[in-house]
């Protein structure tokens, strides 16, 4: 006789939380209103997590630096987001297109959830227009 083989299925379920992004998007939306007008500190000085992560004299000289290349913000479009949860929390990881009066760019935020407010503690950049100016 032989031995038979059986599969057997078994329902799987994800878990996944319900993220809400509004406070990181409205997060953004304040990241370049500051970034305009030149108030590199406030952005630096808005956030326990980014002062944990870079010091303000790394911060602040680099964007200006980008600013000073790209310049003002005339348009920004969300790309994508990434949301990591550990035990150290929920970070939300928004990407955007955004369009400088100098050049394009393609930016990514991190920001530390906590309840309904999102603090930055991470900004990266990549721009052509970064090199090449």
């Amino acid at each position: 006789m032989r031995p038979t083989l059986a599969a057997i299925t078994l329902p799987v379920a994800a878990c996944t939380g319900v993220f809400d992004t509004t406070a990181a998007e409205r997060s953004v939306s304040e990241f370049h209103k500051l970034l305009d007008p030149g108030q590199f500190t406030d952005i630096y000085s808005s956030s326990d997590e980014l002062r944990n992560t870079t010091s303000q004299s790394d911060f602040v000289p680099r964007l200006e630096a980008m600013h000073r290349k790209l310049g003002k913000v005339r348009s920004a479009k969300k790309t994508g987001w990434s949301v990591n949860t550990n035990t150290s929390g929920t970070t939300l990881e928004p990407a955007y297109d955004t369009a400088y009066s100098g050049g394009n760019a393609t930016e990514s935020f991190v920001y530390v959830q906590d309840g309904k407010v999102a603090r930055l503690e991470g900004y990266h950049i990549s721009s052509n227009a970064l090199i090449l100016k």
